[in-house]
């Protein structure tokens, strides 16, 4: 019975989670290596393609990740209106 009540905060703790691991720069910079292609993530391409002067390249990825974070909080927004729609 506790899951059911607290599955929103739930929910947005793990949107929330997402979006600061997908923004997380340094501690991904030390860990992985940053090997271009190999150990790279998408934060870590963003850096590098702003350091190497491709920033359209960089602004789509970063573009990609910002609509990713948002098509997952309309999601469970979407989600929530619908059950409290179903309650009612």
């Amino acid at each position: 019975m506790t899951l059911p009540n607290i599955r929103w905060g739930l929910l947005y703790g793990v949107a929330l989670t997402t979006a600061r691991a997908v923004g997380e720069v340094g501690a991904v910079l030390i860990v992985s290596g940053s090997i271009a292609g190999q150990t790279e993530t998408a934060t870590l391409y963003i850096l590098r393609a702003f350091d190497e002067g491709k920033d359209p390249s960089g602004y789509m990825v970063a573009l990609v990740l910002a609509l990713v974070s948002i098509v997952l909080l309309a999601g469970i927004e979407i989600f929530k209106a619908r059950e409290e729609k179903e309650l009612s």
